[in-house]
């Protein structure tokens, strides 16, 4: 498999307490990064909410590479999956399956304390 960061050490490289010689090829691992909990506390738990109002840092966090040499159709990438998203919630209708009436504040906003099962239902395809 072709990883485009990759690359062929032409002169020692300490990583941590190995020494890989010249003639090695180095190459990243973006799941290994992605799932080290000094990076991100429960890794493996799905939070999305670990992003917000956080400033990513490009050598955590790297679905397109990392640091400098980042891909450069990135900014676009994250742009096409918000349109996707957009569309798709725009076509579906998600309805509470328990309405909770405990919230809590969450930053300068309320929201519903505890998770919030919700089901999900065509919406009406008669405006497309």
């Amino acid at each position: 498999m072709f990883n485009s960061s990759a690359r062929l050490l032409t002169q020692p490289l300490a990583v941590g307490e190995y020494t890989l010689p010249p003639g090695t090829i180095a190459a990243s691992c973006s799941y290994l990064v992605h799932t080290r909990p000094d990076n991100y506390p429960a890794p493996f738990k799905f939070d999305p909410q670990r992003f917000i109002d956080a400033k990513l840092d490009p050598y955590r966090w790297v679905p397109f590479g990392g640091g400098i040499r980042r891909c450069v159709g990135m900014a676009f990438a994250l742009y096409e999956m918000k349109v996707v998203i957009a569309s798709l919630l725009h076509m579906i209708k998600l309805q509470p399956v328990d309405v909770r009436l405990e919230s809590q504040l969450q930053g300068t906003f309320f929201a519903p304390a505890g998770d919030v099962k919700v089901r999900v239902a065509a919406a009406s395809l008669s405006a497309y």
